[in-house]
This record gives C-alpha cells, structure tokens and sequence, in this order.
C-alpha cells in the first residue's frame, strides 16, 4: 500500500509540475500527453500506475 501511495503522490505531482511550468506557458496539453510527460519523467510505465486514476480539476 505504501508504494501505491508513494507512486500516486510522486506522479500527481510531477503532473501538477509538469503542467505549471514555464515552458507551458499559454499552451494547452491534452490530459494523455500530461500523463505520458508525467510518467516519463517520474521514469513510471504506464502499466506500474494502471490500476492508479488521475482526476482533473476541472
């Protein structure tokens, strides 16, 4: 459990990182290229975080 919880936090904030930074600025990113960037740079598979959902704010 601790791992789920250390992979989600790990993940959710490398998203939120990822999507504020100034590179982004005034552009959109569809929520799967967020994801994939996220993943990539937290060095996360897709399949290590399947069972994990992200939820917009929106």
């Amino acid at each position: 459990m601790k791992k789920v919880v250390t992979t989600s936090i790990v993940l959710l904030s490398t998203l939120a990182l990822t999507a504020c930074s100034t590179n982004n600025a005034n552009k959109t990113i569809s929520k799967d290229k967020a994801t994939d960037i996220a993943l990539k740079d937290a060095k996360l598979s897709k399949k290590e975080v399947s069972h994990l959902q992200i939820k917009s704010d929106k």
